[in-house]
C-alpha cells in the first residue's frame, strides 16, 4: 500500500485523511451511491443495519498483516490518545474463525487500565449465549468462535456492548 502512496502509521492503519467512503468510491466510478444503495438495501437485512451502526459507531478496521491466518480489528478514534479496540476478528483460523477478546492491550490504554472497567466489559460479553469469558483471563487475550456472531438477536447485543465500550473509550 505504501507503494501506491498510502500513508500507514506505526499499526499498518491508514492515514484518516486518505480513507474513501463507500461514497468517495462510487462518485470516483460516476455513480450515484445515493440511487445504488437504495436500489440495493433491504431495510430489514440485519447485515446493512449492522453496517450501517459501525459507521455510526465512527470506526474504521485494521487489518492484520500476517502470511498465514489474516485478522480484522475495529478501531476507535480517540484524539490526543492511542486507538483502542475491543476484539480482533480471525475469520479463517480453526475451522469457524474466532474473535479474540483484547484485555491485555486494553490494559495499557485508559481507561480501560481500570481493573473494574475490563470486568464489566467481560460481564457484558458473558451475558451472550455462547460467550463465557473466565475472570482468571482479564489481562489476557481469551477467545469466544464467531459463530456465536450468527444468530442476530446475539449481533444486536453485541452492538449494545460496543456502544458502551466506544462511550467508554472516550472518557
Amino acid at each position: 500500500m505504501r507503494a501506491d502512496g498510502v500513508r500507514l502509521d506505526e499499526h499498518n492503519v491508514a492515514d484518516p485523511e486518505q480513507w474513501l467512503s463507500a461514497a468517495d468510491l462510487a462518485e470516483l466510478l460516476g455513480l450515484d451511491a445515493t440511487s445504488l444503495a437504495e436500489e440495493q438495501a433491504d431495510p430489514d437485512d440485519y447485515e446493512i443495519r449492522w453496517q450501517r451502526f459501525l459507521e455510526q459507531l465512527g470506526r474504521h478496521f485494521g487489518f492484520g498483516d500476517g502470511a498465514k491466518v489474516t485478522s480484522c480489528f475495529l478501531l476507535f478514534d480517540r484524539p490526543d490518545r492511542e486507538h483502542v479496540w475491543p476484539f480482533t476478528i480471525y475469520p479463517t483460523y480453526g475451522a469457524a474463525g474466532y474473535v479474540e477478546v483484547v484485555f491485555l492491550y486494553l490494559s495499557t490504554r485508559d481507561p480501560f487500565t481500570d481493573p473494574a472497567i475490563r470486568e464489566d466489559f467481560r460481564l457484558r460479553l458473558n451475558q451472550i449465549p455462547g460467550i463465557d469469558i473466565p475472570a482468571s483471563k482479564l489481562a489476557r487475550r481469551p477467545s469466544f468462535p464467531l459463530s456465536v456472531l450468527a444468530d442476530p438477536a446475539n449481533v444486536r447485543a453485541l452492538g449494545e456492548i460496543l456502544r458502551w465500550f466506544r462511550d467508554t473509550a472516550e472518557r
